[in-house]
């Protein structure tokens, strides 16, 4: 979803973002019953292995541009239509409740799609490892008094 050393989002990823975002944003406002139990909604940014073009140390120039393409992302998504007609409540409690963090290549995939640990002899498809994941983070002790509440 991002090219090489890049951060800003392709036509491709923007085109896929403006159908997802809505739809996505419909599901978390839509019913409220399980929105007191969400902690966080990370914006994941990721990077591949590929080394800095003029040198220096690797992982935290892939830190740095992971982090700035979860940063696109949020922002792209605050630019959105569903956002910005949202009621002010809406838009509080999203702001609240999203960020966005960077892992560098530390969640590197394969052609699976399955983590590879760079030091196994696994290969890394540089390409599905530039993305960006979306991550819901419950209240565990919530939602156990839910259950128990239920029972």
């Amino acid at each position: 979803m991002f090219e090489t050393n890049d951060d800003k989002l392709t036509p491709a990823f923007k085109k896929i973002l403006a159908h997802f975002i809505p739809k996505y944003w419909e599901v978390l406002t839509s019913d409220t019953t399980y929105f007191d139990y969400i902690k966080e909604i990370r914006i994941e940014g990721h990077a591949d292995t590929k080394p800095p073009i003029n040198g220096g140390d690797s992982y935290l120039y892939n830190l740095d541009l992971s982090s700035k393409r979860a940063a696109s992302v949020l922002k792209y998504l605050r630019e959105q239509p569903v956002y910005k007609k949202a009621s002010d409540k809406d838009k509080s409690r999203m702001d609240f409740l999203f960020t966005s963090i960077g892992f560098s290549y530390s969640r590197a995939l394969n052609d699976e799609k399955n983590y590879v640990h760079l030091d196994s002899n696994k290969i890394v498809n540089d390409a599905l490892s530039r993305r960006v994941e979306f991550r819901i983070v419950t209240s565990n002790e919530k939602l156990i008094n839910l259950s128990c509440q239920l029972c």
